[in-house]
């Protein structure tokens, strides 16, 4: 009778196998027991190595850990380049104005300043004018929007003293910047839609034969919005010079609006070459704008 199961019957290709396994078990576990003794060998020469390094090396690590963590000339100057630029004097003015009933002598005191920041507008600006025999003109207030260049005068400015004033410096009370927004950039396109042109001087003759000057130009409100009042600084040139200046307001100025505009003026003026208009109102200031119920 045959006893034997052929489930335990092997090939005799697994009987070769098993052979060569009985044979060279051995020397398979010599050859890992090397590749294990080499790969320990080589991760401590590694960190022997790198401690090494590290010890040669060490007093120039820990400068440059000390560079990285303080404050370097690097981040300052990035820090100085986030922060606003100064506003940029362009010119002052000292404009004699005659003498009032008092006989004390007047001036027109002021400089023309311009905020060169892209990104950062003046929310506030108190200034005053130092006058050369050390007294100063009243403190007044203002605002700058982005790239704005401004005409800042103090108008009329009585001086009693009997020192002949020769120049003034403007002078910064207190400033408040404020950055931009993203939306209050898109607000900023409203200046080039506000258009002054055709602006000229006529001189009327009255019955006393006196020349009276009489600005004239034309407004024109391209943008979409309504604004209660805008006032602006006028610069009257005589080539390079400023001889005048006269502020003005354009009050109820509709959207898609052109108004001619006509200001009389003191029969005083010089001649002048060239008419500047620098506008005053900060557009940015909601209140400004008006409204209309629905």
């Amino acid at each position: 009778m045959n006893t034997s199961n052929s489930e335990y019957d092997l090939t005799s290709r697994q009987l070769k196998w098993a052979e060569w396994w009985l044979v060279n078990k051995g020397r398979l576990k010599k050859i890992l027991i090397i590749f294990l003794i080499i790969l320990n060998v080589g991760i401590y020469s590694l960190a022997v190595y790198n401690l090494i390094i590290f010890l040669v090396y060490s007093k120039e690590y820990h400068k440059m850990i000390q560079e990285m963590t303080s404050p370097s000339d690097d981040y300052s100057l990035l820090r100085a380049i986030r922060q606003p630029q100064p506003l940029g004097i362009v010119s002052t003015h000292l404009l004699y104005a005659g003498k009032d009933a008092q006989g004390f002598s007047k001036y027109d005191i002021g400089a023309i300043v311009k905020n060169d920041n892209k990104q950062w507008m003046v929310l506030s600006l108190e200034y005053n004018f130092l006058l050369s025999n050390g007294l100063s003109a009243a403190t007044q207030k203002t605002s700058f929007l982005p790239n704005q260049e401004k005409y800042l005068f103090s108008l009329g400015q009585k001086i009693s003293d009997q020192a002949e004033i020769r120049n003034a410096e403007f002078n910064i009370v207190n400033i408040q910047w404020r950055r931009i927004k993203e939306p209050q950039k898109k607000l900023l396109d409203i200046l080039p839609q506000l258009i002054i042109k055709d602006q000229k001087i006529n001189y009327l003759i009255g019955s006393d034969g006196i020349e009276t000057p009489r600005l004239e130009f034309t407004i024109i409100n391209q943008s979409i919005f309504n604004f209660w009042q805008l006032d602006y600084m006028v610069a009257f040139y005589k080539g390079r010079e400023i001889v005048a200046v006269y502020p003005i307001n354009i009050k109820n100025l509709m959207s898609e609006e052109k108004r001619s505009v006509k200001i009389f003026l003191d029969p005083s003026l010089p001649q002048t070459t060239e008419i500047v208009f620098s506008l005053n109102t900060n557009i940015l200031d909601p209140d400004i704008i008006i409204y209309f119920k629905k």
